[in-house]
This record gives structure tokens, sequence and C-alpha cells, in this order.
């Protein structure tokens, strides 16, 4: 969900060196502005409520994964179905 994305952010921008390039991988939105957090009931007997499928849209990403980290590039389907992320950790 949305609050356990930033602890994730947050992680990744703790463990990262100053300066650091990061690739992450999302399912894009269409809608520029989104964030969707769907539960996926066919899966839910084999992994925990919070590991579900997540749509991040383009506008999203920049006004929300920037707090220490430059967004360097975002790419629609650089990666299969998957947009990816190019972040530098500030």
């Amino acid at each position: 969900d949305e609050r356990l994305q930033f602890l994730w952010l947050d992680e990744l921008h703790r463990v990262a060196q100053a300066g650091a390039t990061l690739i992450l991988t999302v399912h894009g939105a269409e809608e520029e502005n989104k964030f969707e957090f769907v539960r996926n009931t066919a899966w839910s007997d084999f992994f925990p409520d919070y590991y579900q499928t997540t749509f991040h849209g383009r506008t999203y990403i920049a006004e929300n994964w920037a707090r220490g980290f430059t967004i360097l590039d975002y790419i629609p389907r650089a990666i299969g179905q998957q947009d990816a992320v190019v972040l530098r950790k500030t």
C-alpha cells in the first residue's frame, strides 16, 4: 500500500550510498497522477496482504518519489510490461 511504499523508499535511501543510481520497476498507470493498490484474491492464500499489485503513474512518481532522490528518467515498458524509474540518491 502507499504507506509501505514510502517505508520501502526510505529504506532504499538509507542503504544506498550518496550518489548511487537505482533502477526500480513499476506497473505503469494509464492515469499519470495515479497510485492504485489492488488486492488480488487469486493469490491471497499464498502471500501476505501487503504483497499485492500496485500501479504508479508517471506524474505520481515525479511528485512523490523525489524525497531524497533525483529522478533521472522514467522509461515506459523498459523491462517487459514494467516501467523503469531511474533514481539518484541525493
